[in-house]
């Protein structure tokens, strides 16, 4: 909408194209105050409508409306980089967006074009990879870390863990688990080579996996982690011997429980045979 180039850019160069314009450096990102440069006015209320975010032209002045009703100051940031996403990607060329909570933050592949980029932008103007990847390289692997990091970035804990599994150097996934299956994923480029960690959307959790036994608990114990099997999370990894870490933990106010696992151990090698020579 604001750009007037008709180089076809990424969700992600616009992003990192707006951060370098403003000459914003440091992490948290205020996408607030992004918009107030831009001359685009924000307001909130209650919407009746359902929208979390509203995007819209009059007379050539652009405005936000914010749902006043979401509790989360995270989200809150999420939705204000989300609305920004359509203003600035040149070929969203509406004049407004109109969106809802399941357009915001979801990484759904089926869903809406334009939303779907919209969230590509809001996650790299909120963590930079150029900031992000750094953080995680010199961090270990596990929730705690990407707790962290969203205090650090401000950004929410889903958020977070999906842009956490995409950066990381390690072997890993984050899975968001509802009504005992698996309602969508991420993982990083080490986990997508191994072959035999094939995830699969809409599938039910199965036996073994922790996130499976917060389930049976009614979701009344909040987090489990350790070793499990590989074959507990991938019906291809059928040998017991390779073992994944498993860190799960229950989103309640979403009746979800968010799994982050990481290959600890692969399979063992077969001894080699020694061959001894009996000197007379």
């Amino acid at each position: 909408m604001s750009q007037d180039s008709e180089v076809c850019l990424s969700p992600t160069e616009y992003a990192r194209e707006l951060l370098l314009k403003l000459n914003i450096n440091s992490v948290p990102i205020y996408p607030r105050k992004i918009a107030k440069e831009l001359g685009i006015f924000i307001r909130e209320r209650r919407a009746d409508s359902g929208y979390d975010g509203y995007l819209i032209s009059a007379n050539g002045v652009w405005g936000m409306m914010i749902n006043s009703s979401i509790r989360s100051r995270a989200r809150k940031r999420f939705t204000v980089a989300h609305e920004l996403g359509h203003y600035c990607i040149a070929h969203h060329d509406a004049a407004s967006y109109q969106c809802f909570g399941r357009d915001i933050g979801n990484i759904d592949p089926s869903m809406r074009q334009d939303e779907r980029e919209a969230n590509e932008f809001a996650v790299e103007l909120l963590m930079p990879d150029s900031f992000f990847r750094e953080d995680v390289r010199q961090r270990d692997i596990s929730l705690e870390t990407v707790n962290s990091l969203a205090a650090r970035y401000e950004t929410s804990m889903t958020s977070t863990a999906i842009k956490y599994a995409r950066a990381s150097p390690v072997p890993c996934a984050i899975i968001i688990s509802e009504q005992c299956k698996i309602r969508y994923f991420a993982y990083s480029e080490g986990f997508r080579n191994e072959k035999y960690l094939y995830l699969s959307r809409n599938a039910p959790l199965r036996d073994g996996c922790h996130a499976k036994k917060l389930f049976d608990s009614g979701l009344r114990v909040l987090e489990k982690q350790g070793e499990v099997e590989a074959r507990a999370w991938s019906a291809k990894a059928s040998d017991p011997e390779i073992i994944i870490q498993e860190h799960s933990r229950c989103l309640p106010a979403f009746k979800q429980v968010l799994s982050l696992i990481w290959l600890a151990k692969k399979r063992k090698s077969s001894p080699q045979k020694i061959a001894y020579v009996l000197i007379e």
